[in-house]
This record gives structure tokens, sequence and C-alpha cells, in this order.
């Protein structure tokens, strides 16, 4: 099912990713390619405080990834996600939406939030 805002944005930009479902496949796609760091990769469409239109990406990281981070104090986990996200789903070319990231272990409770699921 399509965002409510979907096709608003479908018909403001020009895109190569043209459906909501090219833009799940894409991020499958990512999702595969940072395995076994990344878990799993949701998102959803919206804006953000300036205004501006957006793609929100709730990341889930494996145990290891986030202690990884957490312990190195780098960003080198999140930089590698960003930048697959950036090359398989394209979101400012392809749909004129800034990305933000957003990132969570698989070990946090996911709290009352189903976008997180």
């Amino acid at each position: 099912m399509a965002h409510p805002r979907y096709s608003r944005i479908m018909g403001t930009f020009p895109k190569s990713i043209v459906t909501e479902e090219q833009l799940t496949e894409a991020v499958d796609r990512a999702v595969q390619r940072l395995s076994p760091d990344v878990v799993r990769i949701r998102y959803n469409f919206g804006t953000d405080t300036t205004g501006d239109e957006a793609i929100f990406f709730r990341i889930v990281l494996s145990a290891d990834a986030a202690e990884r981070s957490r312990r190195l104090r780098n960003r080198e986990v999140g930089r590698r996600v960003e930048e697959v996200l950036e090359e398989e789903t394209r979101p400012l070319e392809n749909w004129g939406l800034l990305p933000h990231y957003n990132y969570r272990s698989e070990t946090e409770p996911l709290s009352n939030d189903p976008g997180w699921a």
C-alpha cells in the first residue's frame, strides 16, 4: 500500500525509481549488502524539522555492530549504512527526498512504536 503522501510526491519530482515497491526492493538490497551488521531497515515519508520533504530510515543494527560502534566511538558502521542506502535508493535523485537516519540495536526494546518492528 502506498503512503498517503506518495502520489503528491510522485507528481513533483522526476524519478528513476517510480514505485514504492521498487523503493522497498532497493532497501532490501541494501540490507543484504549490509548483512550481518544490519538486521532490518524500515522507512516512512514525511517532512523534517525545516519543512523539507524527507524519507526517514529506521535501521536496526546487530548487537555486534552496535557494540563495535559504541566501543570504538566511531561512526564507521553508520557511514557504511548511509553510503549503501544512498547508493541503492538515491532518495534525493529518485524521490526528491532528504534522507534521515535513526539507529537502534537489536538488543534494545522495540518500545510501542510499530515502525521499528
